[in-house]
């Protein structure tokens, strides 16, 4: 299990957050007492995340429920849109308030944890969970009351410290509790006091209690946040160094912030994974179990089929046999004779006939016969012929039976299959994931040529500026389609000499987002320049558009470029839709199709796609495919079209 923040821990996360103070709040999320606030900032999107015992900055996506619970649609009322002022932590505590223009909100990482809103004067508004302490009451229109104020070991003088370093207490334990080390920093104070951390505080020199206070001060250093590693798992953290943890196995990170959410988010995807391991683990056993129950009721029905087909064989083999049983029966019937005294007559009897009659059951009508020595009962109301009949119907029905068990085992080992898929999906989709680290050129139209080259084009006038203001180099080459209504397309050097391949494959491109699609065009021309060719200086007395250039010098084209766009998979750790020529797609798409302008509209053209895709999947793939959104294929689908083939 993850251990709980401490104060030390919380004062370092804390300093890191400054980065907040100015950003406005976009969007809160809850689920159960997990509280995220996601924050515009001046460096970009920032979320805070809060749970019991945990406070961090987190870049890990979460998923969240589909109806928000009624305190987050509270917060979201009171704070949504506004700025933050300040987030600081309250002392030494394991407190923190973040300020609006008009709220204050309250963050209690310790014991069960609550988060409060409260106007300025402190007034609750609501809290994520009415408490009820000793000393302090969290309710509605209450106001706000922190805990007893615990001592900041940091703020202490020498001799404050050595006045409360007394008594029986073992030193680690005293500074753990009672200045709010945590055991993780008193035992590291005692290791660079060099003082064995099971010392009792009466036993302590002066000497060694002004090193203990030299070391405890020691802990305010610069940060170098790490993880602790033993077997592969995380095991503990730090801001900074500790001795504790020299000869341990290390991962370090850009911040504190960073090393917290790669620590504890760890342990919330293992706990997802665990449970829905162990849900598709009892899923599975069930059905197993199901599987096991109908081989039994097979293997029985299969004696009870063979038992009824040899019956009816035998009856069949000795038809005239049972006939003369039934006719002597009816006779001596006729003649008179009492049930009783048939059967003793036929004790009495040595004839083939009497010795086949082991028990008669005249009430029921049935005769137990042993011929071939197997008992046979039979029906001396109908015919022997009938009673055959009767043993070949039962093992047909038996025999049915069977299919249908076998057919219902079938159905089971595909749904054992079905929901194994569905765990692998369930893997993809977990409600943890790391945020991708986004590109520069991902704003804009972007492909891969077969060569790897980059291809970026604008979506619209204002995204044609960008790209030629900012990211238009001079080893660069700029494509655009000949027809009024197209992006501007670049195919990016990057330190390599562009090929005549790749401006061929930016020109599929350059062609397919061009308003040549709209006009259901077959084909269309495009050209490529260098960039020193493209110019936003009209000539004089005449004005250009936003997103629209000026071309000086040859044109060299690409005629009749075929306006087609190949729309494909990349899989790897993330799932992505590609889009781009047919080589690119070739290149980098374990599967991929070709569409072009046509009928169908881009909504259900998305869909079509994605189905076909994963028609052509192998199933560990598809899985892979159902988890991208609809909407990831729409992005890159330039109107209504046909699929190739």
């Amino acid at each position: 299990m993850p251990r709980e923040m401490t104060s030390l821990d919380l004062k370092y996360a804390v300093e890191e957050m400054k980065v907040l103070e100015g950003g406005r709040i976009e969007k809160i999320y809850q689920k159960d007492k997990q509280i995220r606030i996601k924050v515009y900032t001046s460096q970009g999107e920032k979320e805070l995340f809060f749970e019991p015992g945990k406070f961090f900055l987190t870049e890990y996506k979460r998923t969240s429920p589909e109806h928000p619970p009624s305190f987050c649609m509270l917060l979201r009322k009171h704070l949504m849109g506004k700025r933050i002022l300040w987030i600081r932590q309250k002392g030494f505590e394991r407190i923190v308030e973040l300020e609006t223009q008009d709220k204050i909100l309250i963050f209690e990482i310790f014991s069960r944890g609550n988060v409060i809103l409260c106007e300025k004067d402190y007034t609750i508004i609501m809290p994520l969970e009415v408490q009820l302490w000793k000393d302090r009451e969290i309710l509605p229109r209450k106001v706000y009351k922190f805990p007893p104020e615990i001592i900041n070991p940091f703020t202490l003088e020498l001799e404050e410290f050595k006045n409360m370093i007394k008594g029986q207490k073992k030193i680690a334990s005293l500074l753990a509790t009672q200045l709010s080390l945590g055991g993780i920093y008193a035992e590291e104070v005692c290791i660079r006091a060099g003082v064995e951390k099971s010392k009792k505080c009466s036993e302590l020199s002066e000497e060694e209690k002004e090193k203990l206070f030299e070391a405890l001060n020691s802990l305010k250093e610069n940060v170098k946040a790490y993880i602790v590693f033993e077997n592969n798992e995380p095991k503990d953290f730090a801001p900074f160094e500790l001795k504790l943890h020299e000869n341990s196995e290390k991962k370090y990170f850009e911040s504190f912030n960073n090393a917290l959410d790669e620590y504890y988010t760890y342990f919330e995807i293992k706990q997802a994974k665990s449970k829905s391991e162990k849900q598709a683990s009892e899923e599975e056993e069930k059905l197993k179990r199901i599987i096991e129950r109908q081989k039994e009721v097979i293997k029985n029905l299969e004696e009870m089929e063979e038992k009824a087909r040899k019956k009816a064989e035998i009856l069949f083999n000795n038809l005239d046999l049972v006939e003369r049983i039934f006719q002597g029966l009816k006779k001596a019937r006729a003649n008179g004779l009492s049930w009783e005294e048939i059967k003793e007559r036929i004790s009495f009897d040595d004839s083939l006939e009497a010795r086949s009659i082991k028990e008669i059951k005249e009430h029921e009508g049935k005769i137990l016969l042993n011929i071939n020595n197997t008992d046979i009962e039979v029906d001396f109301t109908i015919s022997a012929i009938e009673n055959a009949q009767r043993y070949y119907e039962n093992a047909k029905r038996y025999k049915k039976k069977i299919e249908i068990a076998k057919q219902k085992i079938e159905e089971i080992k595909n749904r054992i299959k079905a929901e194994k898929q569905k765990k692998k999906q369930q893997e993809i989709k977990l409600p943890v994931k790391k945020k991708p680290k986004k590109y520069w050129y991902e704003k804009f139209r972007y492909s891969l040529t077969s060569e790897g080259f980059l291809v970026v084009a604008g979506k619209d006038a204002t995204q044609n500026e960008i790209l030629y203001k900012k990211y238009l180099e001079k080893d660069d080459i700029v494509l655009h389609a000949d027809i009024h209504g197209a992006p501007l397309t670049i195919v990016k050097a990057q330190g390599r000499k562009i090929t005549p391949l790749a401006v061929r494959e930016a020109a599929e491109i350059a062609a397919a987002y061009s308003s040549a699609w709209k006009l259901k065009l077959g084909s269309v021309d495009v050209y490529w320049v260098y960039p020193e060719q493209v110019s936003k200086t009209p000539p004089a007395g005449q004005y250009l558009p936003k997103g629209a250039f000026m071309i000086y010098g040859q044109k060299n084209y690409l005629r009749k470029t075929e306006v087609k766009i190949s729309i494909g998979v990349i899989l790897n750790e993330e799932p992505k839709v590609y889009a781009g020529s047919v080589l690119g797609a070739r290149a980098h798409c374990k599967y991929f199709l070709t569409i072009f302008p046509g009928d169908i509209p881009k909504n259900e053209l998305a869909k079509k796609i994605k189905l076909k895709l994963m028609q052509k999947a192998l199933p560990e793939d598809k899985v892979l495919i159902e988890a991208i959104p609809d909407e990831e294929f729409l992005k890159v689908i330039p109107g209504s079209g046909n699929i190739i083939g």
